[in-house]
């Protein structure tokens, strides 16, 4: 299946360019099939193209960026668990979301936040979690 999704993306970014978002969702999804299949080194190098694309096409601030922050961040939950690495994604997800959405906390923040909220207690800060889901109500 996931040479299928390889040769769709060779034709998909031969047509439009890297830079595309068509291109980026092409990206994650073989990244996400890498991550099912336990091959978690491929899945990052696919995510990580994914995010490269995004930027590439519509900059530093777009809906789709914070969606690609996310599973970059729970990728590196399941990976000799980095959970440093996984809040800098979930923050940069959640900065993504907060210069798009404003400062009201809606459902996309407060995942966000619930997520940063979770990677905090995987580390030990309890008091730091507690500040994100308090935050995120």
């Amino acid at each position: 299946m996931i040479g299928n999704y390889e040769k769709y993306l060779a034709i998909t970014s031969c047509k439009l360019g890297e830079d595309h978002e068509d291109v980026a969702n092409i990206f994650m999804t073989i990244g996400e099939n890498h991550r099912d299949t336990g091959y978690i080194e491929r899945a990052s190098y696919f995510m990580n193209r994914a995010v490269h694309s995004c930027i590439s096409a519509f900059g530093q601030i777009h809906e789709s960026l914070s969606f690609l922050y996310h599973n970059l961040g729970q990728l590196a939950l399941l990976t000799a668990n980095d959970h440093g690495r996984a809040i800098v994604f979930f923050e940069a997800g959640l900065d993504v979301e907060l210069k798009l959405e404003g400062p009201d906390k809606d459902n996309r923040i407060a995942v966000s936040l619930a997520l940063l909220g979770d990677a905090s207690i995987l580390i030990g800060k309890r008091s730091t979690a507690l500040a994100y889901y308090r935050e995120g109500l």
